[in-house]
């Protein structure tokens, strides 16, 4: 039974895991967004569509794709279940990803940096620390 609690607590956490980093991932789309000319522009071309009515697409999507990631990284996590490795090999798959980010767009903002932080605290941090 233990290995079924232990099994469903990892899943939990990276469900919840990646719920945090998908409502952190849409307030900071949403700012950065809100400050740029561009978007504002292609926004706005779409016609009257408010910023919070974009907001909600985001979540539906954010929520639907990070958790998934959440759900896969709390299956991982059964198999390491070691807290300290874990974190590591996240935290290197972020690092990986911001740099692969970096090539595409020829450079990095603040949010792609902002989401970067948030899903390595939430992944490699909160997830370990709830599955414990």
């Amino acid at each position: 039974m233990s290995a079924e609690v232990d099994a469903a607590r990892a899943l939990f956490s990276g469900f919840v895991s990646g719920a945090v980093v998908a409502f952190a991932t849409v307030a900071i789309a949403l700012w950065a967004m809100s400050r740029s000319a561009r978007w504002r522009t292609r926004i706005a071309s779409l016609g009257r569509l408010p910023l919070p009515l974009v907001g909600v697409v985001l979540v539906n999507v954010a929520l639907l794709g990070w958790t998934l990631l959440g759900l896969l990284l709390g299956a991982a996590y059964i198999e390491v279940a070691d807290p300290l490795r874990f974190g590591l090999i996240v935290h290197g798959l972020v690092l990986i990803a911001v740099i692969a980010a970096a090539f595409v767009l020829r450079g990095l903002n603040g949010a792609i940096w902002a989401t970067a932080i948030v899903a390595a605290f939430a992944f490699g941090v909160l997830l370990p620390a709830l599955a414990s």
